[in-house]
């Protein structure tokens, strides 16, 4: 993900976060159950509506009810419920002054065996304008009303968690992905956007509000995650389109990002809480969707449709005729259905396998290319770079300042060796041997200079080491382990003695022009050195 990106989502979920703590703990809401530890059931109830609420009369069974409740769920509402005149729970928003809203609950009210044919009143007060209040009632043992939430919300709920579970997955993969690519960003981006759907679709389900009296907090959560969805699609959804350039989208991305800092400075002042200006967030989703659609014509006159956008579209006809059915189905049946969910999980599960195949595909070819990037580079007898690779590196060492024009060069050492007897190697006991010599020596030499430097190939039996500027001490621990190593190989026995000839020198602005010059100094070093290594071996001779 880049920086960008990195930085929107950080700075939402910052203030999403502290925004549900505040709301969800401080000013949480104030409510009273002198019977905690109940249990709960079901009922449908006729509204009463007076001008200081809307109220319901329970005449509760006869029968022996100790043990058993009364539950009912509110959203935006407040609550107040009496059995035979006596309080015994109410509900209120914590500080109305900031937050109005009591969010989305279950309310669950015990019962005792004197309440037995005592009627029972609940009024409702809802927080705004517009508010539907429910008329559901639940009477019976909590399990037993547990499990029957539970199953009438359960398939949604669970279609949402399949969706959290496939997010977190995607997100996952992208942090593992590794070349960094433009897929990269499309799977993190549709990661997100799955993630904050399934956020939203769960907090909106009954059933999160069975889990804890945070319900303020949920609300929180809720309305951000609805906030930032579009902006997640958005930055995916562009990757589809060819003209992926377009300032639309980043037009869009700054209106989104204006929405929600006004919608929290509206919150956090108490101007207008979160589900008041739930609409700019809806307006919001409402233009992206008329872009998408101005961009999709464009898109098919231009005939640029690729094999992503096709099944873009064919899953957006799929939603919305998914969710067609839904509305169709609760508007003219009265049957609830969850066949808009289906869709979006369709949707999900299809780009998700798709983007994943060409992001496998990519990090294949990426692989290849790295394979042939390495031969291209790398002598092949000894692993070390090879020449190709060492004049390219020496290009790189030189840079212009742009401000004076002048030539600066990295000031780099440079070893020279040179394999001794390779030739008498090669003559008297064959050419296999001889690659035997070079490979031994080559592995010593990349064995100790390691990440500090690159080793070269650039000759038969000639290699050239290039270092970061170091001290002399460094240098001569490097020089000792090396010579101790190649000692440590001629001890070992060999068809000729091994051994190897070193010359370095530093690049010094006096002496050196270039890194050529460098190089120059440290191989006639090198030289000097083979011949006293050849002096020396023919003085034990004699």
């Amino acid at each position: 993900m880049n920086k960008y990106s990195l930085r929107i989502y950080g700075f939402v979920f910052i203030i999403a976060m502290v925004l549900a703590v505040v709301l969800g703990t401080v000013f949480n809401n104030t409510y009273l159950n002198t019977r905690d530890g109940a249990q709960v059931e079901k009922w449908e109830l006729t509204p009463e509506e007076r001008e200081d609420g809307v109220y319901f009369t329970i005449t509760l069974p006869k029968e022996d009810v100790a043990g058993k409740s009364i539950v009912f769920h509110t959203g935006h509402v407040a609550a107040e419920v009496t059995i035979d005149g006596e309080m015994v729970y109410s509900l209120y928003a914590g500080n109305p002054k900031l937050n109005k809203s009591t969010g989305y609950r279950w309310n669950f009210i015990t019962l005792t065996a004197e309440d037995a044919g005592k009627e029972m009143s609940v009024r409702m007060i809802p927080a705004y304008e517009g508010v539907v209040v429910k008329n559901e009632f639940y009477y019976g043992e909590e399990f037993d009303i547990d499990k029957t939430i539970f199953a009438a919300n359960a398939p949604r709920f669970l279609f949402a968690l399949l969706i959290l579970v496939i997010g977190v997955i995607l997100l996952v993969y992208s942090c593992f992905i590794e070349k960094r690519n433009r897929e990269d960003e499309a799977i993190t981006h549709f990661a997100m956007f799955s993630v904050l759907l399934a956020v939203w679709s769960m907090m909106e389900s009954p059933i999160s509000d069975l889990f804890g009296v945070w319900s303020v907090g949920n609300m929180v959560i809720d309305h951000y995650a609805l906030m930032v969805m579009p902006m997640s699609f958005v930055l995916f959804i562009r990757t589809v389109f060819s003209n992926d350039k377009s300032p639309i989208w980043k037009v869009y991305i700054i209106f989104n990002m204006a929405i929600i800092v006004l919608r929290t400075i509206l919150q956090a002042t108490a101007l207008c809480d979160l589900k008041q200006t739930l609409w700019m967030s809806q307006f919001s989703i409402l233009i992206f969707v008329l872009i998408g659609f101005v961009m999709g014509i464009k898109e098919i006159r231009t005939g640029k449709l690729t094999r992503r956008m096709k099944l873009n579209l064919a899953c957006f006809f799929l939603i919305f005729a998914t969710t067609l059915v839904e509305l169709v189905s609760f508007q003219v049946f009265h049957v609830k259905v969850i066949s808009g969910m289906l869709g979006f999980l369709i949707y999900i599960v299809v780009m998700s396998v798709e983007m994943i195949k060409q992001s496998r595909k990519i990090v294949e070819r990426a692989r290849e290319a790295e394979i042939y990037r390495k031969m291209a580079y790398t002598d092949e007898l000894t692993g070390a770079y090879n020449r190709t690779a060492f004049q390219n590196d020496m290009e790189h060492q030189v840079k212009v300042d742009e401000e004076t024009g002048k030539t600066i060069v990295n000031p780099n050492t440079i070893f020279m060796f040179d394999l001794n007897d390779l030739k008498k190697c090669n003559d008297d006991y064959g050419h296999e041997n001889g690659d035997k010599y070079i490979k031994m020596v080559a592995e010593v030499l990349i064995r100790i200079i390691g990440i500090d430097g690159r080793c070269y190939r650039i000759g038969g039996d000639e290699f050239c080491v290039i270092m970061p500027k170091i001290g002399q001490n460094e240098i001569d621990n490097k020089l000792i382990s090396i010579l101790k190593e190649v000692q440590e190989l001629d001890k070992k026995g060999f068809v000729v003695p091994v051994s190897v000839a070193v010359g370095y020198a530093v690049f010094n602005p006096e002496y050196d022009k270039t890194l050529e010059d460098t190089m120059k100094r440290a191989d006639v070093l090198m030289y000097q050195n083979k011949q006293l290594i050849k002096q020396t071996q023919a003085a034990e001779v004699n």
